[in-house]
């Protein structure tokens, strides 16, 4: 393996992405993607020449189904998000560049001998600025109600909340958030009509009102529609005709998730407008289960990151601390638990993304069993690992939302069809005799002593109520973030191919051929992470280093997850740390984006063996910061996870714990 990337070749591999970028990117990207290349230099140490790759942690069981005749996609509804259409087709301007001699606009077939990347994919330095690095265009500004100092009802408009710049410094004394009923509480009370759902619907609204001005936790919110909806489930409950088990209960989802109202941007300038034609399949689930979509959250763009500082919009502040980051990449899932702004919400996890910000917001994070929830209508960034999870304040709650948004989608090829357990009745099993699995491998050096301390005494806790614990070794553990990031990166540079400028989203206004309109609005859409993330999935899957990298990759997540399968031979579930610390400073690992990816060493595992995982508050930092220790379980072992969470929290009141909110918010 070659580790160094120089800058005539990242510029080739820009070209081979289709992704322009500036001189001053390829200067950066060429030292980043090095370093990241070095890095994942120690998959070399293992001889995996008998060793099968591993695609799938879970096999596709109706890949091959048969065919089923289906009436045809609307053209209309295909074209919808174009933009341009001419005649029921998709129009791209004519943009051929006579000057240059060139008519095609044919990317370089080879690496460029001399002068970096092939003019048609990089412009002078400063002439485009990057996506996020700078205050967004003014519709973008206008559209998110970004302006400071400007208060609006917010009834006002269904596309979201007013907003603070990130910039703003929050001023007032902080004093303890008002606890909130528990998702489990809210839809007992509305359900036997001893509350109002459209009540508890405009509550929560107006503490989004009140509170997210300073978290930023909301890209978008649809009161009316949620007022209405709630109103409909009130009418149906007085006629004794709706008992669905999340009647009335107010959720947010990810805004990586599609639903077929608002805008699904992915936290991304190039889809900041795009409209989903349909749901996802997880939204369908909440919403024939009686649940209110009240609002979408800040993610890193793409999902790609952990701190929600790769949102091309705004960075998700941290209830707890307001300077500190909410985590990521479902940093405003998980900040909009914590603060109280909803009492559940979904996120997605590919290497910890539900876990890591569960963890910073001191709530419950779940990531369930690739193959459980259905991918259907979630924005994919690496197919093989992306799983829908739930964000909320306790166990009981993680269970009742799994309920429901659990079980087989013949629409998802990877989802699996199996029978779904009563989850909450299994919570409050006894968990006497239940066999915790310690590996030394979770617990070395880098872990800061207070996460350290606080997931022993969780681990202690357990074993007073009958739980015992083995000693395990996950030999191949430590190499789990230098072949995700292989993997995840790697599929993310096909997924993300389809963002083209043709389709749907953002176009370049002023191409200058048709392999600039697409390099083009892809550079100028795109964030820096995700357009690094995509080079190095591009590079690892090209010619010559396919094997050295990809391959070599698959084989060692078969190792890993031979691991982990002995494992579970000798214990029902394993304890370790989420995050090495607790949450991190704003703006702390932002130039470092190696320092950044190790944040989510100990979640990665989880998502390259397809297990099940849940991370549970068990304390405070000295700096009054949540620290929380997750469990992961064997495939399809959730209801083993949910009990130890359940019989942890009746044991202990951490998780009763509320963060501080502005007094300005109050």
């Amino acid at each position: 393996m070659s580790p160094v990337l120089d800058k005539k070749m990242v510029g080739y591999v820009a070209s081979l992405a289709r992704l322009e970028v500036s001189d001053d990117e390829i200067n950066l990207y060429a030292k980043q993607l090095s370093d990241i290349l070095k890095y994942v230099e120690k998959l070399k140490e293992l001889d995996t020449s008998d060793v099968p790759p591993t695609a799938h942690a879970v096999p596709i069981t109706n890949a091959l189904r048969d065919d089923v005749p289906h009436a045809p996609f609307d053209p209309a509804l295909a074209l919808s998000n174009a933009p341009e259409q001419q005649d029921n087709m998709f129009r791209v301007p004519k943009v051929l560049d006579q000057e240059a001699g060139n008519s095609t606009g044919s990317p370089p077939t080879a690496p460029p001998t001399a002068g970096g990347p092939s003019a048609s994919h990089s412009r002078p330095s400063g002439s485009d600025p990057r996506p996020g690095a700078g205050p967004l265009p003014p519709s973008t500004a206008e559209s998110l109600g970004r302006t400071a100092g400007l208060h609006t009802d917010l009834f006002a408009s269904s596309r979201g909340v007013v907003r603070t710049p990130s910039s703003v410094v929050l001023t007032g004394r902080p004093g303890p958030c008002s606890a909130s009923p528990t998702a489990f509480e809210l839809t007992s009370a509305i359900r036997s009509g001893a509350q109002s759902a459209e009540q508890v619907v405009r509550e929560c609204l107006e503490r989004i009102g009140r509170i997210d001005v300073h978290l930023q936790a909301f890209i978008s919110t649809f009161p009316e529609r949620s007022l209405s909806r709630a109103r409909e489930i009130d009418d149906a409950v007085r006629r004794g005709e709706y008992a669905a088990p999340l009647a009335g209960l107010p959720i947010a989802v990810k805004d990586n998730i599609c639903t077929s109202f608002g805008t699904t941007t992915c936290a991304a300038k190039i889809l900041e407008s795009f409209r989903s034609k349909y749901a996802a399949h997880v939204v369908d689930r909440l919403e024939s289960a009686g649940a209110v979509i009240v609002g979408k959250t800040n993610l890193d763009a793409f999902a790609m990151g952990s701190s929600t500082e790769n949102s091309s919009f705004f960075t998700t502040r941290n209830p707890w601390d307001e300077s500190r980051v909410a985590g990521g990449s479902s940093g405003g899932s998980a900040a909009a638990v914590a603060a109280g702004l909803v009492p559940a919400a979904l996120g997605s996890d590919t290497g910890g993304s539900v876990r890591l910000p569960a963890s910073f917001c001191g709530v419950v994070g779940m990531k369930p069993t690739y193959g459980l929830v259905s991918r259907y209508g979630l924005v994919a960034f690496g197919s093989s690992l992306d799983q829908i999870g739930t964000l909320t304040a306790d166990a009981r709650d993680a269970a009742l939302i799994l309920s429901v948004i659990a079980g087989h989608d013949e629409r998802d090829s990877t989802s699996v069809d199996a029978a779904v357990p009563d989850y909450l009745a299994g919570l409050d099993r006894t968990i006497k005799g239940l066999r915790i699995g310690i590996s030394d491998e979770y617990f070395g050096d880098g872990l800061d002593h207070e996460v350290r301390a606080s997931v022993e005494a969780a681990i202690d806790a357990l074993k007073e109520s009958g739980a015992t614990t083995v000693s395990l070794h996950l030999p191949h553990m430590k190499y789990a973030t230098a072949c995700y990031y292989i993997i995840a990166t790697a599929e993310a540079s096909s997924n993300l191919a389809r963002f083209d400028g043709v389709h749907y989203g953002y176009r370049t206004a002023r191409p200058r051929d048709i392999f600039d309109l697409y390099s083009s609005s892809r550079g100028e859409g795109l964030g820096a992470e995700v357009k690094r993330r995509i080079m190095l999935g591009t590079f690892v899957l090209s010619s010559g280093y396919y094997d050295a990298y990809y391959l070599k990759a698959l084989k060692v997540r078969t190792l890993i997850k031979r691991d982990f399968d002995l494992a579970f031979e000798r214990a029902d579930v394993i304890a370790a740390p989420v995050a090495p610390t607790p949450a991190f400073a704003i703006g702390e690992k932002c130039d470092d984006p190696l320092a950044m990816y190790l944040s989510d060493i100990y979640t990665i595992s989880a998502n390259l063996a397809g297990v099940c995982a849940i991370t549970v508050p068990c304390g405070l930092s000295k700096r009054g910061l949540p620290i929380g220790f997750q469990l992961m379980g064997p495939a399809f072992g959730e209801e083993k996870l949910l009990s130890a969470a359940h019989q942890y929290q009746l044991v202990t009141d951490h998780h009763k714990a509320r963060p501080p909110c502005s007094a300005a918010a109050e």
